[in-house]
């Protein structure tokens, strides 16, 4: 019987790190605010937008400050860079077709709504929003042709 290749797969490995301090890392990430993406959504529904003027090397720069403050030792630069890379799906720069002010609103109102059927109806009027622009952004590509 042929044993399956095991290279890679060992749990003693000397860099494998501990649950709870991914788990800081990932909280430090998500501490991050984020934009998403308003005529773009259908290509890439769950990306999201960090500010253009952050970089993974200036988010660890802030993550081992923080935890220089919480007197912990901070994991090394691919630990965090490999966390964000392989986690999380985001960008750095403003996507080329940014949120709109009204979406932003719709968005704030549903993520600070705590009744369901208010949430439910915030979330039909976005919709019909986002329809209504769709077909505004389509009507003037087609007008150019």
């Amino acid at each position: 019987m042929v044993q399956a290749d095991r290279r890679g797969k060992y749990h003693h490995s000397k860099q494998q790190i501990a649950a709870d301090r991914i788990q800081f890392i990932e909280d430090h990430i998500r501490s991050f605010p984020v934009n998403d993406s308003h005529y773009t959504r259908a290509h890439s529904e769950s990306r999201q937008y960090l500010s253009a003027n952050l970089s993974i090397h200036k988010m660890y720069d802030l993550y081992v400050e923080t935890c220089g403050g919480m007197k912990q030792e901070p994991v090394k630069y691919w630990c965090y860079s490999e966390v964000f890379n392989t986690k999380f799906n985001l960008s750095f720069h403003q996507p080329r077709k940014d949120t709109c002010k009204q979406c932003d609103i719709y968005k704030a109102q549903i993520d600070s709504e705590r009744d369901l059927v208010k949430a439910s109806e915030l979330k039909s009027q976005h919709e019909l929003h986002l329809r209504i622009m769709l077909q505004m952004t389509t009507s003037r590509l087609g007008s150019h042709y």
